[in-house]
């Protein structure tokens, strides 16, 4: 029997999928491959380009205050593509005025859509920036398949080979310091086949997987 009860559950189901409180939006353009998106648009939401999936995004509240752009790029390059993600863009630097040092975040997930392309992979990951008045610091942190890597040095590159990443940047300014850019380069490689060492990693972990099995049994 159909009681009030469960109108007023359907009522506020309908209401919380009507506020999409619990759904991250598609905010980018299909097919599109160079797109500047807010980076308020991004928080909670999803921007996928070709194969990738970028999710997860949260930035410092300082940074949303700022209110940047982010510039979303794809270069296909014979057998590799790269994906860059910028931020803020071009010729709209971020200013720290507030008189006191001040250090902003931003993280996001990188993901490549399996369902897509199964056999892509992300088999490195650049950090470039650009700050040149009051940069105290600058980092990146990589975190992938267990590893988790941090990048200081303009053009510092580190090798990955995984489907998925999460990073987070971070830019520390002195009072006036001006953040120009940040860059985030992904290497794709299509049709990837994974390294020695990596199938090494793979087969100890199937390894110990037995162990415990037989262990357990």
């Amino acid at each position: 029997m159909f009681t009030k009860k469960h109108l007023a559950v359907v009522m506020l189901a309908a209401g919380g999928l009507a506020s999409g409180s619990a759904f991250a939006a598609e905010v980018c353009t299909p097919g599109l491959l160079n797109e500047n998106v807010a980076l308020n648009t991004l928080v909670g939401n999803t921007c996928s380009q070709q194969d990738k999936i970028y999710t997860s995004w949260a930035g410092s509240a300082n940074l949303t205050a700022a209110a940047p752009s982010v510039n979303i790029l794809t270069t296909p390059v014979g057998p590799i593509d790269l994906h860059i993600v910028s931020i803020p863009l071009t010729g709209a630097p971020i200013i720290n005025n507030t008189g006191v040092q001040q250090t902003y975040t931003l993280s996001y997930t990188v993901s490549v859509d399996t369902v897509q392309s199964p056999n892509n992979y992300i088999t490195a990951v650049t950090f470039g920036f650009a700050s040149p008045v009051g940069l105290v610091a600058a980092s990146k942190q990589v975190t992938y398949a267990g590893f988790d890597q941090t990048l200081t040095v303009n053009s510092q590159s580190v090798n990955t080979f995984s489907q998925t990443m999460n990073i987070v940047d971070t830019v520390t300014l002195a009072p006036n310091g001006v953040w120009t850019q940040v860059n985030n380069t992904f290497v794709e490689t299509l049709n990837a086949v994974p390294e020695p060492a990596s199938l090494a990693l793979m087969g100890l972990g199937l390894a110990g997987l037995g162990a415990w099995r037989r262990r357990k049994a």
